[in-house]
């Protein structure tokens, strides 16, 4: 089994996660993953318009991705919060993992209910958020990938979302 990469130190997200295990975490936690269009709304930290959380143009010193510059200092993983928050008060939301969400991957991402939340399908899921291996196309806060559930991989994490406050 995969373990955390030497350079994966304390305050880094954590990867090597699966689907299955980001959503037993959360559970365990009291919270679960969220949804495509949840993630994707608390992303643009209101900024509904902006091609990033924090405007149209992509900048190191805002996100950790592909390469180093600006803040962006990192070959890999970035410590969480090494970035400024976007405007819900939300850390890494572009760039440092990929961020399994509960959604089965559709063509049309925001289409009804279609089942896309079906928790025991083995159907790929939605991550999104970009890497620190990606480049600013897709760091868009649009963009979105799908992987099989059971993957896992040095660039895959996730957070969970609670419906309410504890």
């Amino acid at each position: 089994m995969e373990k955390q990469p030497e350079w994966s130190k304390d305050g880094h997200p954590v990867v090597y996660v699966s689907w299955d295990d980001a959503r037993d975490f959360c559970e365990f936690v009291r919270g679960r993953l969220p949804t495509e269009a949840e993630w994707e709304y608390a992303a643009r930290g209101g900024n509904a318009a902006g091609i990033y959380p924090w405007g149209n143009t992509y900048s190191p010193d805002h996100a950790n991705g592909e390469g180093v510059g600006g803040k962006d200092t990192w070959e890999a993983t970035a410590p969480t919060g090494s970035f400024p928050p976007n405007g819900y008060g939300l850390y890494d939301m572009t760039g440092n993992v990929w961020e399994w969400t509960s959604s089965i991957y559709r063509d049309n991402p925001f289409e009804g209910d279609d089942g896309r939340e079906d928790r025991s399908s083995r159907r790929p899921r939605v991550v999104r958020g970009g890497s620190w291996n990606d480049d600013p196309t897709i760091l868009r806060v649009s963009f979105r990938n799908n992987i099989a559930a059971a993957d896992r991989g040095v660039n895959l994490g996730f957070r969970c979302a609670r419906d309410d406050a504890p």
